[in-house]
C-alpha cells in the first residue's frame, strides 16, 4: 500500500527541520501492526508534490508547503533524510516497509512546468535530481531498503535515467488512461526493473465499467509489456462523496463495498 505525507510529521524550529514528530511515528507503528495482520506492507512516499496545487489545501498551506518543499530540496537535504532516518531505524516500521519513494512526481515542483499556479516554484530540474540522488544513496545505505522515485509519465524516467540509474532499486512512473496503454519496457531503455506506482481510468467521471476495464487493461498491458508491479490510485476511505469527480478512482463505494474493478484484480491474481 503505497502511503504518503505533506511534512505533518515534522519538527521544524526556526526554519530548521529537527526530527520526525513523535505522534508520526506512534501512528506508523500502529499502522504498522495494522498491517503485519493482513500481509500488507508499505511503500512510503517522503514527500508530495502537489502539496503545493492540492484543492483540499488552503492558499497559506500550500505557500507553507512550497517553502518547505523548496528548503529540503536545495538547503536541507541532509536534515531531512536524517529525520527520515529516525522513522526507519525503528525495526516495527522498517520491517513493514516494502519500499521508499523519495518524491511523488518531481516534475509537479519543475520551475516553469504545466501552468501558472506551479511556474515559480524557484526549484529547477537539476536541484530536483540532486536531491533525489542524495534521499536514495543515502536512505539505501542506512536502511537496506529497496529505494525509487515515482514519476508522473514514462517521460520523467527518459529524462532522469542517465543520472539515477546506478542509485534506484528499481524505477516507477504513473499513467492514468481509458484504455490501460502504457509504453513497452525495453522502450525505456533501462536496465533496472520498473513498476506502474500508480494507474487508473483518465475520464474523472464515477463509471464502474470505465473503471473495470482500466483496471483491467492495465493489468493485463503491464504484465505483457515486461513491468514488474502495477498499483492502482486509489483504495478509498469513508464518507466518500461520489459526485466528486476527483474521487472517481476510488476502488470502493461509499459504504466501503468494492466496485466491480476489484473482481478484475481478483481474476487477475488467480490467474
Amino acid at each position: 500500500m503505497w502511503l504518503f505525507e505533506r511534512f505533518e510529521g515534522l519538527i521544524i524550529e526556526q526554519g530548521r527541520i529537527i526530527g520526525p514528530d513523535g505522534k508520526l511515528i506512534y501512528n506508523l507503528i500502529d499502522a504498522c501492526a495494522i498491517a503485519k495482520k493482513y500481509d500488507v506492507k508499505f511503500y512510503f512516499c517522503l514527500m508530495d508534490s502537489w502539496g503545493i496545487t492540492a484543492d483540499d489545501l488552503s492558499k497559506n498551506v500550500k505557500k507553507k508547503y512550497l517553502k518547505l518543499a523548496k528548503e529540503i530540496i536545495t538547503n536541507q537535504r541532509h536534515e531531512f533524510i536524517d529525520a527520515v532516518y529516525q522513522v526507519f531505524y525503528i525495526p516495527e516500521i522498517r520491517n513493514q516497509t516494502w519500499a521508499i519513494d523519495v518524491l511523488n512526481e518531481p516534475e509537479g515542483l519543475e520551475q516553469n512546468k504545466y501552468d501558472d499556479r506551479r511556474k515559480e516554484t524557484g526549484i529547477n530540474w537539476n536541484d530536483l535530481i540532486r536531491y533525489i540522488r542524495f534521499a536514495l544513496t543515502t536512505l539505501k545505505q542506512k536502511t537496506g531498503l529497496a529505494v525509487s522515485c515515482g514519476f508522473q509519465e514514462s517521460s520523467g524516467i527518459l529524462k532522469a535515467k542517465n543520472k539515477i540509474h546506478e542509485f534506484v532499486d528499481f524505477f516507477d512512473f504513473h499513467k492514468y488512461d481509458d484504455s490501460g496503454d502504457l509504453p513497452r519496457y525495453d522502450s525505456l531503455g533501462i536496465s533496472k526493473p520498473c513498476i506502474i506506482g500508480e494507474c487508473g481510468q483518465e475520464t474523472k467521471e464515477w463509471d464502474d465499467s470505465l473503471q473495470a476495464t482500466a483496471v483491467k487493461k492495465f493489468l493485463e498491458n503491464s504484465r505483457n509489456s515486461g513491468y514488474s508491479g502495477c498499483f492502482f490510485w486509489e483504495y478509498g476511505y469513508k464518507n466518500l462523496d461520489k459526485t466528486y469527480k476527483e474521487k472517481s478512482w476510488s476502488l470502493i463505494n461509499p459504504d466501503e463495498t468494492h466496485r466491480p474493478a476489484v473482481e478484475e484484480i481478483k481474476k487477475f491474481l488467480k490467474e
